[in-house]
């Protein structure tokens, strides 16, 4: 996966976070509610997007974590976030 298609991905959930009340904030010694990790996810959508290719391995890590957390969080199945991931035509 490319460092573009990391972005790509990850600018479609901070859209989709977006339309949630609250918005980025690093959650840190806070209660893990749904609330809160949506926020959190929005921060690190927004921190991602401020990185380089040179990160591309944290990129991928964190996109990993996103994805997880949506998956529990936001119930999304694992087949959809892998279709999301997989490149155009494939």
């Amino acid at each position: 996966m490319t460092c573009d298609k990391v972005r790509e991905i990850i600018t479609a959930y901070a859209v989709e976070l977006r339309k949630w009340p609250g918005g980025p904030e690093r959650i840190i010694d806070k209660p893990l509610t749904e609330a809160n990790c949506r926020n959190h996810l929005l921060y690190m959508c927004d921190e991602l997007l401020t990185w380089g290719d040179e990160r591309k391995e944290k990129m991928m890590r964190w996109l990993g974590f996103i994805q997880g957390v949506l998956a529990m969080v936001e119930r999304t199945p694992v087949e959809v976030l892998k279709e999301t991931n997989k490149p155009i035509g494939a």
